[in-house]
């Protein structure tokens, strides 16, 4: 009654509304998938397509409950689709049609990047991109404050730690260049950047950033078994 009264809309409830659309989105929390899914049981159409961004529930339990032909779609995006700068990736079922695909892929689009890849892959991108956006913000952190001490204020520091990240990330997606070969065009003999890739190369950043990521991924699989 306060969601209508307040912004106008009509509330239904599940059944109603799986009744009147072509796809259902389930974003809700894992916890709160089964209560959900039990509203569906017996009264969800055959050809209607659901797409979830509950994280770490397996496209099977959707089956298990909803049947072997239901046409299911896994998403992992990130926060980031908040600001149309998302990266997401799903995976779907063998009923998945060609037109759902399609109108799954225009929908994340229009937030920022998508993906399509095999389900067991899912773990992975959960690691990298799913929880990447925490692990940019620290960078942002520590990078803003390297500089505090030489007299830049926090606000500006910040700002040009997030654009550099923002730069740095369409430079690898829109030059097609291998990270590598952008690095080099950075560097000049002698100059800032060859001092700090320097330190760098002497650091365990490489190999501490590459435990970080696999632990996600591990706990991603983890949650998947619970």
């Amino acid at each position: 009654a306060y969601i209508e009264t307040t912004y106008g809309v009509r509330s239904v409830t599940v059944p109603e509304l799986i009744a009147a659309v072509d796809m259902v989105w389930c974003c809700v929390k894992p916890q709160q998938l089964p209560a959900l899914l039990n509203d569906m049981v017996g009264v969800l159409p055959s050809h209607t397509c659901v797409v979830s961004i509950a994280a770490g529930v397996r496209i099977s339990t959707f089956l298990d409950l909803l049947g072997d032909d239901q046409p299911v779609v896994r998403v992992m995006p990130n926060t980031p689709v908040l600001v149309g700068e998302g990266m997401s990736a799903f995976s779907k079922s063998h009923s998945v049609s060609d037109d759902y695909t399609a109108i799954i892929t225009q929908m994340l689009s229009s937030v920022g990047r998508v993906v399509s890849v095999e389900e067991p892959l899912l773990d992975a991108i959960t690691g990298l991109s799913g929880s990447g956006p925490a692990y940019c913000y620290r960078l942002a952190n520590v990078m803003a404050s390297a500089v505090l001490d030489d007299g830049l204020a926090p606000k500006i520091a910040l700002e040009c730690a997030a654009q550099t990240l923002i730069g740095a990330g369409k430079m690898l997606l829109e030059t097609g260049l291998a990270p590598e070969e952008l690095i080099q065009n950075v560097s000049s003999p002698n100059g800032t950047t060859v001092a700090g890739m320097d330190v760098f190369n002497q650091s365990s950043i490489d190999h501490d950033l590459t435990a970080v990521i696999q632990r996600a991924v591990a706990r991603s699989k983890e949650l998947s078994e619970e």
